[in-house]
Protein backbone atom coordinates (compact mmCIF):
# COMPACT_ATOMS: atom_id res chain seq x y z
CA UNK A 1 0.00 0.00 0.00
CA UNK A 2 1.42 3.38 -1.19
CA UNK A 3 1.54 6.43 1.01
CA UNK A 4 -1.33 7.98 -0.97
CA UNK A 5 -3.25 5.10 -0.72
CA UNK A 6 -3.13 4.88 3.37
CA UNK A 7 -4.07 8.77 3.81
CA UNK A 8 -7.02 8.05 1.00
CA UNK A 9 -8.17 5.68 3.65
CA UNK A 10 -7.82 7.47 6.75
CA UNK A 11 -10.47 9.50 5.52
CA UNK A 12 -13.61 7.04 5.88
CA UNK A 13 -12.12 5.19 8.52
CA UNK A 14 -11.36 8.46 10.33
CA UNK A 15 -15.35 9.55 9.68
CA UNK A 16 -16.02 6.05 10.66
CA UNK A 17 -14.73 6.43 14.04
CA UNK A 18 -15.98 9.93 14.18
CA UNK A 19 -19.80 8.49 13.79
CA UNK A 20 -19.52 5.87 15.70
CA UNK A 21 -18.47 8.13 18.43
CA UNK A 22 -20.94 10.59 18.11
CA UNK A 23 -23.42 8.38 17.64
CA UNK A 24 -22.69 6.67 21.09
CA UNK A 25 -22.87 9.92 22.76
CA UNK A 26 -25.96 10.84 21.21
CA UNK A 27 -27.77 7.07 22.30
CA UNK A 28 -26.74 8.14 25.96
CA UNK A 29 -27.90 11.59 25.73
CA UNK A 30 -31.10 11.26 23.21
CA UNK A 31 -32.14 14.97 24.04
CA UNK A 32 -28.80 16.16 22.16
CA UNK A 33 -30.44 15.94 18.80
CA UNK A 34 -27.79 17.69 16.93
CA UNK A 35 -24.99 15.15 18.28
CA UNK A 36 -27.23 12.30 16.17
CA UNK A 37 -27.64 14.90 13.19
CA UNK A 38 -23.71 15.29 13.28
CA UNK A 39 -23.07 11.27 13.63
CA UNK A 40 -25.48 10.53 10.88
CA UNK A 41 -23.21 13.63 9.15
CA UNK A 42 -19.96 11.19 9.76
CA UNK A 43 -21.32 8.33 8.84
CA UNK A 44 -22.56 9.49 5.30
CA UNK A 45 -19.03 11.21 4.53
CA UNK A 46 -17.17 7.74 5.37
CA UNK A 47 -19.82 6.13 2.75
CA UNK A 48 -19.00 9.01 -0.05
CA UNK A 49 -15.12 8.44 0.58
CA UNK A 50 -15.52 4.83 0.31
CA UNK A 51 -17.63 5.21 -2.75
CA UNK A 52 -15.09 7.90 -4.03
CA UNK A 53 -12.02 5.28 -3.56
CA UNK A 54 -13.88 2.49 -5.31
CA UNK A 55 -13.97 4.52 -8.64
CA UNK A 56 -10.57 6.36 -8.36
CA UNK A 57 -9.25 3.64 -10.98
CA UNK A 58 -12.45 2.75 -12.60
CA UNK A 59 -14.82 5.33 -13.68
CA UNK A 60 -18.34 4.45 -13.16
CA UNK A 61 -20.42 7.71 -13.55
CA UNK A 62 -23.24 6.99 -11.29
CA UNK A 63 -20.94 5.79 -8.61
CA UNK A 64 -19.18 9.29 -9.11
CA UNK A 65 -22.66 11.26 -8.56
CA UNK A 66 -23.41 9.13 -5.97
CA UNK A 67 -20.75 10.14 -3.83
CA UNK A 68 -20.31 13.77 -4.49
CA UNK A 69 -24.65 13.62 -3.56
CA UNK A 70 -23.10 12.10 -0.02
CA UNK A 71 -20.71 14.94 0.52
CA UNK A 72 -23.31 17.46 -0.23
CA UNK A 73 -25.96 15.41 2.70
CA UNK A 74 -23.18 15.68 4.81
CA UNK A 75 -22.57 19.44 4.29
CA UNK A 76 -26.41 19.66 4.92
CA UNK A 77 -26.31 17.44 7.83
CA UNK A 78 -23.67 19.45 9.82
CA UNK A 79 -24.54 22.81 9.30
CA UNK A 80 -28.00 21.67 10.58
CA UNK A 81 -26.69 19.86 13.62
CA UNK A 82 -24.76 22.89 14.44
CA UNK A 83 -27.51 25.15 14.22
CA UNK A 84 -30.04 22.60 15.83
CA UNK A 85 -27.28 23.17 19.61
CA UNK A 86 -29.05 26.01 19.37
CA UNK A 87 -32.74 25.75 19.56
CA UNK A 88 -32.61 27.25 16.43
CA UNK A 89 -34.54 25.69 13.21
CA UNK A 90 -32.10 25.00 10.32
CA UNK A 91 -32.86 25.92 6.71
CA UNK A 92 -32.87 22.92 5.88
CA UNK A 93 -35.01 23.87 2.21
CA UNK A 94 -32.74 26.18 1.21
CA UNK A 95 -29.63 24.24 1.83
CA UNK A 96 -31.21 20.89 -0.21
CA UNK A 97 -32.44 23.49 -2.95
CA UNK A 98 -28.53 24.12 -3.46
CA UNK A 99 -27.49 20.87 -2.95
CA UNK A 100 -30.15 19.49 -5.73
CA UNK A 101 -29.11 22.43 -8.01
CA UNK A 102 -25.58 21.19 -7.39
CA UNK A 103 -26.10 17.56 -8.39
CA UNK A 104 -28.23 18.76 -11.78
CA UNK A 105 -25.11 20.47 -12.82
CA UNK A 106 -22.97 17.56 -12.03
CA UNK A 107 -24.86 15.06 -13.36
CA UNK A 108 -25.04 16.90 -16.95
CA UNK A 109 -21.00 17.79 -16.88
CA UNK A 110 -20.88 14.06 -16.04
CA UNK A 111 -22.96 12.50 -18.41
CA UNK A 112 -24.46 14.22 -21.08
CA UNK A 113 -21.36 16.71 -21.54
CA UNK A 114 -18.34 15.53 -20.03
CA UNK A 115 -16.76 18.77 -17.80
CA UNK A 116 -14.56 17.35 -14.69
CA UNK A 117 -13.69 21.18 -14.47
CA UNK A 118 -17.15 22.35 -14.49
CA UNK A 119 -18.10 19.50 -12.24
CA UNK A 120 -15.53 20.35 -9.06
CA UNK A 121 -16.76 23.90 -9.69
CA UNK A 122 -20.63 22.73 -9.15
CA UNK A 123 -20.01 20.41 -6.00
CA UNK A 124 -17.63 22.99 -4.40
CA UNK A 125 -19.55 25.80 -5.19
CA UNK A 126 -22.71 24.01 -3.44
CA UNK A 127 -20.34 23.10 -0.09
CA UNK A 128 -19.44 27.01 0.15
CA UNK A 129 -22.66 28.24 -0.08
CA UNK A 130 -24.42 26.02 2.59
CA UNK A 131 -21.09 26.60 4.65
CA UNK A 132 -21.63 30.15 4.58
CA UNK A 133 -25.28 29.74 5.62
CA UNK A 134 -23.91 27.75 8.51
CA UNK A 135 -21.42 30.44 9.14
CA UNK A 136 -24.11 33.49 9.08
CA UNK A 137 -26.49 31.50 11.20
CA UNK A 138 -23.74 30.22 14.15
CA UNK A 139 -22.33 34.13 13.96
CA UNK A 140 -25.80 35.32 15.43
CA UNK A 141 -26.67 32.19 17.46
CA UNK A 142 -22.46 31.39 19.07
CA UNK A 143 -21.83 32.74 22.94
CA UNK A 144 -18.57 33.67 21.77
CA UNK A 145 -17.70 31.24 23.60
CA UNK A 146 -13.28 29.74 23.01
CA UNK A 147 -14.69 26.42 21.97
CA UNK A 148 -17.78 27.78 19.89
CA UNK A 149 -15.21 30.07 18.24
CA UNK A 150 -13.11 27.04 16.97
CA UNK A 151 -15.95 25.50 15.78
CA UNK A 152 -16.76 28.83 13.75
CA UNK A 153 -13.50 28.82 12.17
CA UNK A 154 -13.30 25.46 11.25
CA UNK A 155 -17.07 26.00 8.97
CA UNK A 156 -15.27 28.99 8.19
CA UNK A 157 -12.41 27.04 6.77
CA UNK A 158 -14.44 24.64 5.20
CA UNK A 159 -15.85 27.88 3.47
CA UNK A 160 -12.38 28.86 2.45
CA UNK A 161 -11.43 25.34 1.09
CA UNK A 162 -14.63 25.05 -1.38
CA UNK A 163 -13.74 28.14 -2.94
CA UNK A 164 -9.87 27.39 -3.09
CA UNK A 165 -10.00 23.84 -4.32
CA UNK A 166 -11.32 24.55 -8.06
CA UNK A 167 -8.81 27.48 -8.14
CA UNK A 168 -5.71 25.43 -6.95
CA UNK A 169 -6.66 22.17 -9.46
CA UNK A 170 -6.76 24.17 -12.41
CA UNK A 171 -3.97 26.57 -11.61
CA UNK A 172 -1.95 22.69 -11.71
CA UNK A 173 -2.68 22.36 -15.10
CA UNK A 174 -5.18 19.67 -16.55
CA UNK A 175 -7.17 17.99 -13.43
CA UNK A 176 -7.71 14.97 -14.91
CA UNK A 177 -4.42 14.17 -14.90
CA UNK A 178 -3.51 14.68 -11.19
CA UNK A 179 -3.00 11.38 -9.75
CA UNK A 180 -3.92 10.50 -6.00
CA UNK A 181 -0.46 11.00 -4.91
CA UNK A 182 -0.01 14.31 -6.10
CA UNK A 183 0.67 17.07 -3.59
CA UNK A 184 -2.92 18.50 -4.43
CA UNK A 185 -5.02 15.11 -3.60
CA UNK A 186 -2.91 14.58 -0.91
CA UNK A 187 -2.98 17.97 0.61
CA UNK A 188 -7.23 17.70 0.10
CA UNK A 189 -7.41 14.19 1.90
CA UNK A 190 -5.22 15.22 5.14
CA UNK A 191 -6.65 19.24 5.35
CA UNK A 192 -10.03 17.08 5.57
CA UNK A 193 -8.41 15.02 8.31
CA UNK A 194 -7.40 17.93 10.46
CA UNK A 195 -10.76 19.89 10.16
CA UNK A 196 -12.94 17.16 10.79
CA UNK A 197 -11.01 16.35 14.09
CA UNK A 198 -10.98 19.79 15.19
CA UNK A 199 -14.68 19.86 14.63
CA UNK A 200 -15.25 16.87 16.02
CA UNK A 201 -13.68 17.64 19.20
CA UNK A 202 -15.66 21.32 19.06
CA UNK A 203 -18.76 19.59 19.28
CA UNK A 204 -17.58 17.03 21.92
CA UNK A 205 -16.49 19.88 23.91
CA UNK A 206 -19.74 21.59 23.56
CA UNK A 207 -21.74 18.48 24.45
CA UNK A 208 -19.61 18.23 27.74
CA UNK A 209 -20.24 22.25 28.49
CA UNK A 210 -23.90 21.37 27.86
CA UNK A 211 -23.96 18.36 30.14
CA UNK A 212 -22.51 20.51 32.53
CA UNK A 213 -25.24 23.54 32.27
CA UNK A 214 -27.79 20.87 31.80
CA UNK A 215 -26.59 19.52 35.41
CA UNK A 216 -26.26 23.04 37.01
CA UNK A 217 -29.59 23.90 36.40
CA UNK A 218 -30.79 20.57 37.89
CA UNK A 219 -28.78 21.20 41.04
CA UNK A 220 -30.49 24.88 41.41
CA UNK A 221 -34.05 24.53 39.90
CA UNK A 222 -37.22 22.36 41.07
CA UNK A 223 -38.74 19.90 38.74
CA UNK A 224 -42.11 20.08 39.66
CA UNK A 225 -42.90 23.97 39.76
CA UNK A 226 -39.47 25.11 37.63
CA UNK A 227 -38.97 27.97 39.87
CA UNK A 228 -35.50 27.28 41.83
CA UNK A 229 -34.92 25.00 44.86
CA UNK A 230 -33.99 26.74 48.20
CA UNK A 231 -30.11 26.42 47.41
CA UNK A 232 -30.85 27.84 43.74
CA UNK A 233 -33.15 30.79 45.76
CA UNK A 234 -30.63 31.86 48.06
CA UNK A 235 -27.46 31.96 45.75
CA UNK A 236 -29.48 33.84 43.15
CA UNK A 237 -31.37 36.19 46.24
CA UNK A 238 -27.53 37.01 47.49
CA UNK A 239 -26.51 37.76 43.93
CA UNK A 240 -29.29 40.00 43.70
CA UNK A 241 -29.03 41.59 47.04
CA UNK A 242 -24.97 41.79 46.01
CA UNK A 243 -25.63 43.58 42.87
CA UNK A 244 -26.44 46.70 45.02
CA UNK A 245 -23.02 46.85 46.79
CA UNK A 246 -24.32 49.96 49.23
CA UNK A 247 -27.44 48.03 49.72
CA UNK A 248 -29.71 51.33 49.15
CA UNK A 249 -32.04 49.88 47.19
CA UNK A 250 -35.07 49.04 48.70
CA UNK A 251 -36.21 45.27 48.08
CA UNK A 252 -39.18 43.12 49.86
CA UNK A 253 -38.96 38.99 50.52
CA UNK A 254 -42.53 37.33 49.95
CA UNK A 255 -42.73 33.77 51.28
CA UNK A 256 -45.75 32.06 50.93
CA UNK A 257 -47.38 28.74 52.40
CA UNK A 258 -49.86 26.33 50.90
CA UNK A 259 -52.82 26.30 53.41
CA UNK A 260 -53.82 22.60 54.93
CA UNK A 261 -51.56 21.42 51.91
CA UNK A 262 -51.42 17.52 53.88
CA UNK A 263 -55.52 17.95 53.48
CA UNK A 264 -54.99 18.52 50.36
CA UNK A 265 -53.25 15.62 49.13
CA UNK A 266 -54.78 13.35 51.66
CA UNK A 267 -58.49 14.36 49.99
CA UNK A 268 -57.39 14.52 46.16
CA UNK A 269 -53.89 12.21 46.15
CA UNK A 270 -50.50 13.49 45.13
CA UNK A 271 -51.00 14.11 41.80
CA UNK A 272 -53.53 16.67 42.39
CA UNK A 273 -51.93 18.19 44.88
CA UNK A 274 -48.61 18.45 42.53
CA UNK A 275 -50.86 20.59 40.37
CA UNK A 276 -51.96 22.75 42.89
CA UNK A 277 -47.89 23.49 43.20
CA UNK A 278 -48.06 24.21 39.52
CA UNK A 279 -50.87 26.70 39.63
CA UNK A 280 -49.78 28.40 42.37
CA UNK A 281 -46.46 28.63 41.13
CA UNK A 282 -47.46 29.62 37.96
CA UNK A 283 -49.46 32.68 39.71
CA UNK A 284 -46.48 33.60 41.01
CA UNK A 285 -44.21 33.97 38.01
CA UNK A 286 -46.98 35.54 36.53
CA UNK A 287 -47.30 38.31 38.43
CA UNK A 288 -43.43 38.79 39.17
CA UNK A 289 -41.72 41.65 37.59
CA UNK A 290 -38.47 41.48 35.23
CA UNK A 291 -35.76 40.63 37.88
CA UNK A 292 -37.87 39.00 40.52
CA UNK A 293 -36.37 35.35 41.95
CA UNK A 294 -38.69 32.99 42.81
CA UNK A 295 -38.27 29.62 44.51
CA UNK A 296 -39.81 26.86 45.69
CA UNK A 297 -37.57 26.48 48.59
CA UNK A 298 -39.98 23.76 50.69
CA UNK A 299 -43.02 21.28 50.38
CA UNK A 300 -45.58 23.74 50.29
CA UNK A 301 -43.48 26.48 50.80
CA UNK A 302 -42.39 29.39 48.23
CA UNK A 303 -40.32 32.45 48.25
CA UNK A 304 -40.09 35.69 46.17
CA UNK A 305 -37.28 38.11 46.33
CA UNK A 306 -38.76 42.25 44.27
CA UNK A 307 -35.58 43.78 43.95
CA UNK A 308 -36.66 47.62 44.05
CA UNK A 309 -39.59 47.32 45.82
CA UNK A 310 -40.65 48.31 49.60
CA UNK A 311 -42.64 46.62 51.63
CA UNK A 312 -45.72 48.24 50.46
CA UNK A 313 -45.16 46.94 47.44
CA UNK A 314 -44.48 43.22 48.25
CA UNK A 315 -48.26 43.75 50.06
CA UNK A 316 -49.90 44.20 46.52
CA UNK A 317 -47.55 41.53 44.95
CA UNK A 318 -48.90 39.01 46.91
CA UNK A 319 -52.54 40.63 47.26
CA UNK A 320 -52.43 39.99 43.30
CA UNK A 321 -50.92 36.75 43.71
CA UNK A 322 -53.60 35.75 46.21
CA UNK A 323 -56.49 37.12 43.64
CA UNK A 324 -55.08 34.98 40.80
CA UNK A 325 -54.62 31.98 42.19
CA UNK A 326 -58.10 32.14 43.95
CA UNK A 327 -59.45 32.17 40.36
CA UNK A 328 -56.87 29.45 38.99
CA UNK A 329 -58.21 26.42 37.61
CA UNK A 330 -56.87 23.41 39.44
CA UNK A 331 -57.29 20.32 37.86
CA UNK A 332 -59.07 17.72 40.47
CA UNK A 333 -59.90 19.73 43.00
CA UNK A 334 -63.87 19.80 43.58
CA UNK A 335 -66.21 23.00 44.06
CA UNK A 336 -66.38 24.58 46.58
CA UNK A 337 -62.84 25.48 46.18
CA UNK A 338 -60.94 26.11 49.29
CA UNK A 339 -57.56 25.89 48.47
CA UNK A 340 -55.67 29.25 49.69
CA UNK A 341 -52.22 30.60 50.37
CA UNK A 342 -50.49 32.74 53.38
CA UNK A 343 -47.66 35.20 52.89
CA UNK A 344 -45.51 36.78 55.00
CA UNK A 345 -43.71 40.00 53.97
CA UNK A 346 -40.12 41.46 54.87
CA UNK A 347 -38.54 44.29 53.97
CA UNK A 348 -34.70 44.55 53.00
CA UNK A 349 -33.08 47.24 54.52
CA UNK A 350 -30.10 48.99 53.87
CA UNK A 351 -26.95 46.30 55.22
CA UNK A 352 -29.98 43.46 55.00
CA UNK A 353 -28.96 40.42 55.00
CA UNK A 354 -31.01 37.02 53.30
CA UNK A 355 -30.99 34.93 56.36
CA UNK A 356 -32.13 37.48 58.59
CA UNK A 357 -34.76 39.06 56.62
CA UNK A 358 -36.15 35.33 55.76
CA UNK A 359 -36.40 34.82 59.61
CA UNK A 360 -38.60 37.82 59.73
CA UNK A 361 -40.72 36.79 56.71
CA UNK A 362 -41.43 33.92 58.18
CA UNK A 363 -42.33 35.07 61.57
CA UNK A 364 -45.00 37.03 59.37
CA UNK A 365 -45.58 34.13 57.62
CA UNK A 366 -46.59 32.40 61.09
CA UNK A 367 -48.66 35.40 61.83
CA UNK A 368 -50.89 35.18 59.04
CA UNK A 369 -51.47 31.26 59.63
CA UNK A 370 -52.46 31.96 63.36
CA UNK A 371 -55.22 34.98 62.12
CA UNK A 372 -56.70 32.36 59.87
CA UNK A 373 -54.66 31.68 57.23
CA UNK A 374 -55.59 33.12 53.65
CA UNK A 375 -54.33 36.60 54.45
CA UNK A 376 -50.59 38.44 54.32
CA UNK A 377 -49.03 39.82 57.25
CA UNK A 378 -45.83 42.40 57.35
CA UNK A 379 -42.90 41.39 59.87
CA UNK A 380 -43.13 43.97 62.83
CA UNK A 381 -39.31 44.52 62.22
CA UNK A 382 -40.27 46.11 59.02
CA UNK A 383 -41.16 50.04 58.49
CA UNK A 384 -44.99 50.34 57.17
CA UNK A 385 -45.80 47.42 58.82
CA UNK A 386 -49.22 46.57 58.38
CA UNK A 387 -51.37 43.55 58.38
CA UNK A 388 -54.02 43.41 55.19
CA UNK A 389 -56.79 40.59 56.08
CA UNK A 390 -58.59 39.67 53.04
CA UNK A 391 -61.99 37.69 52.49
CA UNK A 392 -61.56 33.79 52.76
CA UNK A 393 -62.80 32.86 49.09
CA UNK A 394 -63.05 35.36 46.26
CA UNK A 395 -65.78 34.82 44.03
CA UNK A 396 -64.49 37.71 41.21
CA UNK A 397 -61.10 38.84 40.09
CA UNK A 398 -60.66 41.93 41.34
Amino acid sequence: MTPAIFIMLLNPVTSAIFAAALFVLWKHQRHLRYVGLLALAFGLKSLAYLVQFATLTDYISLSRIVSNALFVATAILVVGGLISRYKERPPYVLMTLIGVAAMLVLAFYQIVDENYAARVIALNAAIAAISAIGIWKLLRLVRKAFIEMIVVCVMMLHFCGALLRPVLLMAGGDPTKLSIDSVYWLGVAATDIIMSLLLVLGVVTGVALDLFAKLRIESIQDSLSHLLNRRGFEESANASLRSDPDRTAPAALILADLDHFKAINDTYGHAVGDQVIVGFARSLAREAADGAVLGRIGGEEFAVLLPGADAAEGVRYAERVRLLFALTPLPGVRAPRNVTASFGIAGVGPGGNLEAVMRDADQALYEAKRAGRDTIRVASSTSQAASVQTAKVLPIFA
